[in-house]
């Protein structure tokens, strides 16, 4: 096995090493029209443009990712930036140049084909190696990435990013101080890690059609903490979207593909009035193979009735309570009272009895749980000379059966495994809150930027965990029998069980000395009381991490 993994780490680095100087060598410099190109969920465009929205006294639609750029030159088109600060004019003009830039590529007619090779290096530090990492696997960089894309003008995009990297097991690894494969066993051969084919068709110069089919990340909710909706590290196979997009309306329909016949459908329907927008999903997560009538965006699924609907077909379901079926509901709301303000507040919930049921079902609805969730809080961005003070706080609360429901197969979270290291080990995610149920968070949070030249940021949080939050939680999905059938234990509360409570500070910041260069760092402390839910039982330590980017100017 060990030969098998040397003589492929062997073989795939060359093939990697021998694609990359062929693309570079053969392609030469042309504009690139690529207005269907997707910005990745967490992108800083999306900050920028939300700063300048709450400079002008608005909230805007650009709460869900990945968009295409031309989605996001839509918003901002809407936007009168005339009346902007020259902190915001300057925002403007870095939006602009990054929907505008151009990568290496050459015309092969009707087609243009390109790439945009970057490479970071990084140096980590954690002396304890009881606590986990805060800069972890979806906060350390790639060692190389290599996007090639293809395009049509500005109705179609294909991205596939190949990159050499650490895989998942050795970034978590204590020892693990760069990002740069030591070893056969530390390579990342999962790549590309996203692909994407998506088209956009305008309609009137204020609506777009646009769709999306590919593998990569997704979120739902601009946050802080990470999104109790649909967070940007929950992991899936791949994902479809159907979108018709406006500066005061969106529908949106989700495909999810978890794993095999693991599907998460969801429709989504934003409403914007300028100072205030809403937003309405409702999903459901089928254990079973992909039907036609949950790719329908306007029809209401709880109305399908799903659990009732399949019969002898859940007979031969696995699963002790023969269960095949999930609902999922989620609202979100953000409020502009006055400019460079926002108030925001987000509910989900994956099971709810309402009075109805408690009235007419008695002890039946009483033993299912509330499993549902909270996240609110405020940012403000303030214009000063050429930079933005920015900062905000928030909280999030979710209840001990959050994402869980009856059958394991029907919970929102998912799993994976890693092809070269701990290959039966679970790699496993939640939908939404990334540390999953039963836990409370809070933090604070300042900065100051000034464009994409330099900035520094501060924070402080607090996360509280029961005995059901976390990786506890999935380990409960294994236990024969885990949904609760009774009313005390439905309503355990919030923390359940003995509490951890983890603080934590850090202070970050980056500098761009050059268009092509950019440096940043992480400095964090962490005092966890009650460890791994143990009473009495602490842990501390601090943690660095340097970085340098290369990337085209």
């Amino acid at each position: 096995m060990l030969r098998a993994a040397k003589y492929f780490y062997g073989t795939s680095m060359k093939r990697f090493a021998c694609l990359l100087i062929i693309i570079i060598a053969a392609v030469p410099v042309f504009a690139m029209a690529d207005g269907q190109r997707l910005v990745p969920a967490g992108h800083w465009v999306y900050d920028s443009l939300w700063k300048i929205s709450l400079e002008l006294g608005e909230v805007n639609l650009a709460n869900s990712a990945p968009l295409s750029r031309a989605e996001i030159s839509l918003f901002l088109e809407a936007l009168n930036t005339a009346a902007l600060s020259k902190a915001g004019l300057a925002e403007k003009e870095r939006i602009e140049k990054y929907l505008g830039k151009t990568a290496l590529s050459y015309q092969a007619f009707p087609f243009t084909i390109g790439i945009e090779p970057s490479i970071h290096l990084e140096a980590y530090y954690k002396p304890n190696g009881d606590i986990p990492w805060l800069y972890g696997f979806n906060e350390k960089k790639h060692l190389v990435d290599l996007p090639v894309l293809v395009s049509l003008d500005n109705y179609i995009s294909i991205e596939s990013n190949f990159f050499l990297a650490n895989n998942y097991w050795t970034t978590l690894e204590n020892d693990n101080f760069g990002n740069i494969p030591i070893g056969p066993m530390d390579t990342d051969i999962h790549f590309p890690d996203y692909a994407y084919f998506s088209f956009g068709i305008p309609i009137g110069g204020v609506f777009s059609l646009s769709g999306q089919l590919g593998k990569g990340s997704v979120s739902i909710g601009r946050t802080e903490l990470g999104s109790i909706i649909f967070d940007k590290n929950f992991y899936h196979d791949a994902y479809a979207t159907l979108s018709l997009h406006s500066p005061g309306f969106n529908l949106t329909a989700y495909t999810v593909q978890i794993e095999v016949n693991r599907y998460l459908y969801l429709h989504k329907i934003d409403l914007n009035f300028k100072k205030i927008q809403v937003s309405v999903l409702e999903g459901s997560l089928i254990n079973a193979p992909i039907e036609l009538r949950f790719l329908n965006p306007l029809m209401v699924f709880h109305n399908y009735a799903p659990w009732r609907s399949y019969g002898d077909y859940s007979d031969d379901h696995n699963g002790p309570n023969k269960v095949r079926v999930a609902s999922y509901f989620a609202a979100s709301i953000d409020y502009n009272p006055w400019k460079y303000f926002r108030i925001y507040a987000m509910t989900a919930f994956n099971q709810m009895q309402i009075p109805f049921e408690k009235i007419h079902f008695g002890n039946a609805a009483a033993s299912l749980p509330d499993s549902y969730s909270i996240q609110a809080g405020a940012e403000f961005a303030f214009p000063l000379d050429e930079a933005y003070l920015h900062g905000g706080f928030e909280g999030v609360f979710t209840r001990p059966w959050m994402y869980i429901d009856v059958e394991k197969d029907c919970s929102f979270y998912s799993k994976r495994l890693d092809l070269i290291k701990n290959t039966s080990q679970e790699i496993r995610t939640w939908l939404g809150f990334p540390f999953g149920p039963d836990a409370i968070a809070a933090t604070a949070y300042l900065g100051y930027e000034k464009g994409g030249d330099w900035g520094a940021k501060c924070s402080y949080s607090v996360l509280i965990q029961g005995e059901m939050s976390g990786d506890k939680g999935f380990e409960v999905l294994e236990e024969p029998g885990f949904y609760p059938d009774e009313p005390e234990k439905a309503h355990w509360n919030t923390p359940h069980g003995t509490a951890q409570y983890t603080h934590t500070f850090r202070l970050k910041g980056f500098y761009a000395p050059l268009a092509c260069l950019e440096l940043s760092s992480q400095l964090a402390y962490s005092y966890i009381i009650n460890y791994d839910n143990k009473k009495n039982k602490t842990a501390s330590g601090v943690e660095l991490a340097l970085s340098a980017t290369i990337k085209l100017p």
